[in-house]
């Protein structure tokens, strides 16, 4: 049987990066191309198959190709009271990797067209894990990782609810620690291996270059993913100049110095990694 043709929908695109560093932006400015779809966040729930996978791979017992318990399906199947059958199961680890990528197909590209390609926005990936888990299902995909200062990130995460209400300086204190451990120095240590592999499926970009500079920053992704059709200046610029983030209440400014502050003292080894990678890894 001649394996299927391979179509655009063969090699999606991911964007990864942490909350509060301008993926929103970055999305609809990848889909003023008409040759892509990304799609928006989705609670990670990629996490569980990406363990799942992880568990299968690791499991010794679990066949390559071909399912153990295969024997069961034949009508005229022996009785064998010698066979050990605990583990005589259902599918092998090809077949396991097969299941994830149809299930994945149906929840993201069913309905895509096949001369596009499609991809989405998640903060709930930064994991190397991750990327080796879809390129398992996907060989051909494309990670774009999307930094931003990590300060900034951090005090922007800490402060959003103090623009519907005041909030006493301890539990924004408090609340830019939870934001520093549990999210943003995670996302940078990723962020530093990732780039650190020199990865051909990988680029990565700043978040302030492409607020910057977008017309380059996309021509930059534009060649990266070679896609057959350029993002049009127009269409950029009309996404840029419409700062849906100037629509909402702004952080008082005593507000945000104080919480920045705090999130410098808990952030100085990525903010320093941050500012010397420089203009090089974007």
């Amino acid at each position: 049987m001649a394996a299927p043709q391979e179509t655009n929908k063969d090699k999606p695109v991911f964007i990864l990066t942490t909350g509060r560093s301008g993926s929103t932006l970055f999305q609809k400015l990848l889909n003023t191309n008409p040759g892509l779809v990304i799609w928006g966040e989705h609670a990670g729930i990629l996490n569980p198959l990406m363990h799942a996978y992880l568990t299968v791979q690791n499991v010794d017992w679990i066949p390559d190709d071909v399912a153990k318990g295969t024997w069961m399906l034949d009508p005229s199947r022996p009785i064998d009271p010698d066979r050990w059958t605990a583990w005589d199961g259902s599918f092998s680890k090809a077949g396991f990797n097969r299941s994830l990528r149809k299930f994945t197909d149906s929840l993201f590209c069913e309905h895509v067209p096949g001369q596009m390609r499609w991809g989405f926005k998640e903060i709930r990936y930064c994991d190397d894990r991750f990327i080796d888990f879809m390129l398992s299902l996907y060989p051909k995909a494309q990670f774009i990782v999307l930094m931003r200062n990590p300060v900034k990130s951090c005090v922007s995460f800490a402060t959003s609810n103090s623009k519907e209400k005041p909030e006493p300086a301890d539990v924004l204190e408090s609340r830019a620690e939870t934001v520093a451990k549990k999210q943003v120095k995670p996302a940078f240590a990723f962020f530093r291996r990732v780039l650190a592999q020199d990865r051909d499926e990988v680029c990565a970009i700043r978040f302030e270059n492409l607020v910057d500079d977008p017309l380059q920053t996309m021509r930059d992704i534009e060649s990266f993913l070679e896609l057959d059709t350029p993002f049009e200046n127009e269409n950029i610029s009309k996404i840029v100049s419409t700062d849906i983030v100037s629509q909402r209440k702004r952080t008082p400014s005593d507000v945000y110095d104080l919480v920045s502050s705090h999130a410098v003292n808990l952030l100085m080894e990525e903010t320093s990694w941050y500012e010397s990678i420089g203009n090089t890894e974007a």
